[in-house]
C-alpha cells in the first residue's frame, strides 16, 4: 500500500510514491519488504525502513517444504537500499502479547511512530482506528505495545517471554531448552509414561556421542517428537478446546459468529474421482462439543479402545513410530565417526513427513526410499573397536 501524507490537499500530487521517493517503509512481511518493487521505492540517502523479520513462509514453501528462508539476504538488501532499517521480531512479540499475529500490523505501526517516523499526531492514529470500527480495543493496544517496543525494547521482551524463549528465533536455543520443551508437550500431548518414552531414547543418543558434537541427539529430538506427537483425532480436538483458539477467535472477530469446520473423517468421507483425496464435509458449531469430548478420550490413544487403531493413517503413524525406534538401535549399536553423517541423515528423515492422509503417505514413501539407500551405506562402513573412544 502507498500512503501519502500532506500538510494540505495540494501537497499530495499522485496518490503513488515514484521510484526513490519513500521516507518510510513499514515491513509487516521481510520477503514482501525485499521484493523488487518495494525496493526500488527506497533511496539510500534519506529512505527509513522498520521491518518485521519473523520468518512467514511464502506459497512456494507449499510446493516445496525443504526452502531455505532468505532471511540474511533479505536483510542485507534491505540495510543497502536504506538510510537506516530497523528489525523486530514483530509477528513473534505481538502473538505473545496481543494473542494473535494480526496484531502484527498496527504494532509495527506504533514502532515506527514512536521513532519519529510518521508525522501524525498519536490521538489522529486512534482516531483512525475508531472510525475504522474493527476490533477497535485490540488494535489500539497493538499500537501502544508498538510504542513501548521501540521505547523499551528489553523491559517489552521480558513481558512477552519472561524466559526469552518466545522471541527467540531458534538459534539461541540450547538442546536442553528444545528436549525440556518437547517433553512439557508431549506431557500435555498424552501423559508423563509418553514423555519418559521420549527422553529415555534422547538420553541413550546423547550418551552415545562423542567428542563434543550433539547434532545427532538435536535431530533425534526433533524428529522422534515429530513422529509421536502426530496430529490425530484426539490431538486436533485438543487444540480447538485447550481455551487458546477460542481467545483467537473473540479478539479477531467481534458480535455474533458462527463457525463451520471441514473436515475428512476417514469413517464418513469418500474420495475425489479427480484427485483421488477424501472429500471434505462441512460440520457446524455443535463439533466444538464432540471436540470437547473427544480431547477427554485421549487416554484411549492407541489402546484396544480406541475407535481410530485400525484405521490407515493410525496404523502408518504407529508403524513409522516403531521403524524409528529400530533404526536408531541400529545406529547407535554401530555409531562410528566414519558413518556418523549418515546416522544424521537417517535419524533426520521424519522432518520430511509432512501434511495429512495422502499427503503424508506420498511423503513417507520417498522418506522410506531415501532410507533404505541411507541403511545401506550406514552398514556398509566397518565399525572400528575404537569407534566410541
Amino acid at each position: 500500500s502507498h500512503v501519502r501524507i500532506g500538510s494540505e490537499p495540494q501537497d499530495i500530487h499522485a496518490a503513488r510514491i515514484p521510484d526513490g521517493g519513500a521516507d518510510l517503509l513499514i515491513g509487516c512481511d521481510i520477503v514482501t519488504a525485499g521484493g523488487f518493487d518495494v525496493l526500488a521505492k527506497l533511496h539510500p540517502q534519506h529512505s527509513r525502513a522498520v521491518v518485521n523479520s519473523h520468518q512467514t513462509m511464502t506459497a512456494a514453501f507449499t510446493q516445496n517444504p525443504d526452502l531455505n528462508f532468505p532471511e540474511h539476504a533479505l536483510m542485507q538488501t534491505l540495510q543497502e537500499t536504506s538510510l537506516e532499517t530497523r528489525f523486530i521480531e514483530a509477528g513473534v512479540l505481538a502473538s505473545a502479547l496481543m494473542g494473535d499475529a494480526i496484531a502484527t500490523n498496527l504494532f509495527l505501526v506504533g514502532y515506527a511512530w514512536q521513532m519519529g517516523l510518521i508525522p501524525l499526531e498519536a490521538a489522529s492514529i486512534k482516531q483512525a482506528i475508531d472510525l475504522n470500527g474493527v476490533a477497535t480495543d485490540f488494535n489500539k493496544q497493538a499500537f501502544l505495545w508498538g510504542r513501548r517496543a521501540a521505547a523499551e525494547p528489553d523491559a517489552v521482551e521480558r513481558i512477552a517471554d519472561p524466559d526469552r524463549s518466545a522471541i527467540s528465533t531458534g538459534l539461541n536455543q540450547t538442546l536442553d531448552d528444545l528436549i525440556a520443551a518437547r517433553t512439557r508437550d508431549l506431557t500435555v500431548y498424552q501423559n508423563a509414561a509418553y514423555a519418559d518414552r521420549y527422553t529415555k531414547l534422547i538420553d541413550r543418543v546423547r550418551q552415545a556421542e562423542t567428542g563434543g558434537n550433539e547434532t545427532l541427539t538435536d535431530t533425534v529430538a526433533r524428529a522422534y517428537y515429530k513422529l509421536l506427537a502426530i496430529k490425530d483425532e484426539y490431538e486436533v480436538a485438543r487444540l480447538f478446546t485447550d481455551g487458546a483458539f477460542a481467545e483467537r477467535l473473540n479478539r479477531q472477530f467481534e458480535g455474533d459468529f458462527s463457525l463451520e469446520f471441514h473436515l475428512a473423517p476417514p469413517i464418513l468421507s469418500s474420495l475425489d474421482p479427480v484427485t483421488g483425496r477424501p472429500k471434505k464435509i462441512t460440520f457446524g458449531p455443535w463439533m466444538m462439543t464432540a471436540f470437547k469430548i473427544l480431547a477427554r478420550l485421549k487416554g484411549l490413544r492407541g489402546s484396544a479402545l480406541d475407535p481410530f487403531r485400525n484405521s490407515t493413517d493410525r496404523k502408518s503413524d504407529r508403524a513409522l513410530i516403531d521403524q524409528y525406534e529400530a533404526n536408531m538401535e541400529i545406529l547407535l549399536s554401530g555409531l562410528s565417526p566414519d558413518n556418523y553423517q549418515d546416522a544424521v541423515a537417517i535419524a533426520a528423515l521424519p522432518l520430511s513427513i509432512r501434511g495429512f492422509g495422502p499427503v503424508r503417505d506420498d511423503a513417507a514413501k520417498k522418506a522410506e526410499t531415501a532410507r533404505l539407500d541411507l541403511m545401506q551405506g550406514f552398514r556398509a562402513i566397518p565399525v572400528h573397536a575404537d569407534a566410541a573412544e
